[in-house]
């Protein structure tokens, strides 16, 4: 709001006119100014306005013009102050007798203009004065509503749909109801409005229709305004005298939408803020949300345009839309990587995806920034974090098999599931319980993965059930171990980490002591054995020589993703070991499908695990491989190695 010129008090007995006059010819002259006819006319002196509707011409030249006139009980008075902003910024106060400023109007616009209505027989002034030393021509025009004596005058003579005046665009229009009285105002042309009216006294508020061009009304209710309707051009407003009392009214038109297409350009980031591993609970760093869905959407949550993030977490929509409705930014927690999604959803609000919306787009500005951040403690940061992995996984599986995939995530802050966290054969279900809280736990999110990687990909024969790491049936741990390898795989990282509240876990597959990751139970195959074993073992082929232990294997990524997408899978594979997919399948195909380097990895498996597994035959491997050249066969077995493999 700006400021107000400093107010001078009233002085009640104006005796000093001569002397005041002169200072204000003395301050007109200064200010570059030729004073009009109607100086002096200050507080001091001010100029009474009697005649109703006397509209007077006069200029501001560095000080305040001054009127003065009187209002008895029930009279309302309007001012219009008319000149060009651009000339000169002008506005107008309303003062009483004491000097209290009873409404002021300092617009930045051209013309000034207010409705009042007096409860008490008094005497008023209106101060007319430059912003901030501003200066320029006016003129102002005073009316005096007397609704007992004068309730015939009518600012708005069409009381028909013939005679009605029109109400433009982004107008106003005032007119009085008195007795009975009904006014009529035509509708602006084809566009979305919003409709504002009010009154003078409040009392007078009036009653409301629409009317279409059948003279079918729709009566408008006092608390449904200001009003946002649609208008053709060919509808009226119909305003009826309330009963209550004579006064005079104000409606005023803004145009929101004017059916043609809108468009623009909205931009910026989504981070989130997320809990570091292994550390304590509250340390935390702000990272980006990479590949998350971000759309211009309707009220109704139609979508106009959309978009993902990149690796910064930035992102830029170009939208255009015909509609009415209002747009906004929509956030939600979905990765999108080529054709393949992850939907996280909220299994406490209907199993509807986690998702945030920004305020109203303004559909004015052709380029709008909103940028998001969510703290650790928020739901969105969560989901935005599983989302944001999921996408990671669904990014390294597509860099070796593009088969479109589609996931659901179930997960709510503060709500554990009874399996912690486990797939179900077709969604994750992810803990978000406070004691064991996994939105966070980026092995936890990818071991998930895994399973689901492995239902849609590969393949295991896992009966599922309790898992802690120790041997069990060798079918279960090669289920869980692959999907463990997996997470590790696409983390790059050999160290495995799960929160818990207070503890949790943090382990290296690369330490030599890794715990119960040694032989099977029984030293055949089809013993007991440790999903741990299998983790390390996979991924010894994915990194390189130069890793923490100094294996000899890999890097060999390529290789292992294709034993998880071409030999397990496939139909024609030979079983070996226990029947069902297990260690010495993935074992079989790592040497089928890199021959050079099958002697190396048997005597790895065996020195650092005591895992004991065959060579296979040049028929074993043309099983799946069609033919495989006799110069890429894996190297000769023991007759006690050639005895397992058969």
């Amino acid at each position: 709001m700006k400021a107000l010129t400093a107010l001078p008090a009233l002085i009640a007995v104006l005796c000093c006119s001569t002397a005041h006059a002169q200072l204000d010819q003395l301050l007109d002259a200064a200010a570059g100014c030729t004073p009009d006819a109607l100086e002096p006319n200050s507080y001091e002196a001010p100029t009474p306005v009697a005649a109703d509707g006397v509209r007077l011409s006069a200029n501001i030249c560095g000080d305040n013009d001054v009127y003065v006139m009187h209002a008895g009980a029930g009279h309302s008075i309007e001012v219009i102050v008319e000149f060009s902003h651009a000339d000169g910024d002008i506005d107008v106060r309303l003062l009483n007798e004491d000097a209290d400023v009873l409404l002021v109007e300092a617009s930045a616009t051209d013309d000034e203009r207010f409705l009042w209505g007096s409860s008490t027989d008094q005497r008023l002034y209106v101060d007319v004065y430059g912003y901030g030393g501003a200066g320029g021509d006016y003129t102002i025009t005073v009316k005096r509503w007397d609704f007992g004596a004068e309730c015939a005058r009518d600012l708005v003579d069409g009381d028909t749909t013939d005679d009605a005046p029109r109400l433009g665009v982004h107008d106003e229009l005032t007119g009085s109801l008195c007795f009975d009285d009904t006014d009529r105002v035509r509708l602006p042309d084809d566009g979305r409005y919003e409709l504002r009216l009010s009154a003078v006294p409040e009392d007078a508020f009036p009653g409301a229709a629409l009317i279409d061009a059948q003279g079918n009304e729709t009566p408008i209710e006092a608390d449904a305004w200001p009003l946002t309707l649609r208008s053709n051009g060919s509808a009226w407003l119909q305003l009826q005298y309330s009963g209550e009392a004579p006064g005079l009214w104000h409606l005023s038109s803004t145009l929101l939408h004017d059916g043609a297409a809108r468009s623009g350009r909205v931009h910026g980031t989504v981070t989130y803020d997320r809990l570091l591993h292994p550390s304590p609970e509250d340390d935390s760093r702000t990272v980006a949300a990479r590949a998350i869905e971000v759309a211009v959407v309707r009220e109704n949550g139609d979508p106009v345009a959309a978009t993902t993030t990149d690796a910064e977490g930035r992102w830029s929509i170009e939208w255009v839309d015909n509609s009415e409705s209002d747009l906004f930014v929509q956030i939600t927690a979905e990765s999108v990587v080529g054709e393949s999604r992850t939907v996280v959803v909220n299994n406490e609000h209907e199993w509807l995806p986690h998702s945030v919306r920004s305020r109203a787009l303004s559909g004015r500005l052709r380029e709008e920034r909103i940028d998001a951040h969510f703290t650790a403690e928020t739901p969105m940061a969560g989901a935005l974090n599983i989302a944001t992995r999921c996408g990671d996984a669904m990014e390294a599986v597509a860099a070796f098999d593009d088969t479109p995939l589609s996931l659901r995530v179930v997960w709510s802050r503060g709500r554990p599931h009874a399996c912690t966290s486990c797939f179900d054969g077709r969604d994750i279900y992810l803990g978000g319980g406070f004691d064991d809280p996994d939105e966070f736990d980026d092995s936890v999110i990818l071991h998930e993965f895994g399973h689901f990687f492995v239902s849609e990909l590969s393949r295991d024969d896992s009966p599922g059930g309790a898992h802690s790491g120790a041997p069990t049936d060798p079918l279960v741990a090669f289920g869980e171990g692959i999907a463990t390898a997996f997470a590790l795989i696409v983390n790059d990282s050999a160290r495995y980490t799960d929160r818990m509240a207070g503890s949790g876990h943090d382990q290296d597959f690369e330490a030599a002591e890794l715990r119960h990751a040694f032989e099977t139970s029984t030293g055949a195959l089809e013993g007991s054995i440790s999903e741990f074993l299998v983790a390390a073992l996979i991924y010894d082929q994915h990194d390189g020589p130069d890793d923490a232990d100094g294996d000899p294997l890999g890097p060999a990524t390529e290789l292992v993703w294709r034993i998880f997408t071409e030999w397990l899978p496939h139909p024609d594979r030979p079983d070996f070991g226990p029947a069902g997919t297990d260690m010495a399948d993935w074992m079989i195909g790592a040497q089928c499908l890199d021959p050079a380097n099958a002697t190396t990895l048997r005597e790895f498996a065996l020195a650092s695990r005591q895992y004991r597994v065959a060579a296979p035959t040049p028929e074993v491997c043309a099983a799946v491989l069609s033919a495989a050249p006799a110069d890429e066969t894996p190297s000769a077995a023991t007759s006690d190695e050639q005895s397992q493999a058969e």
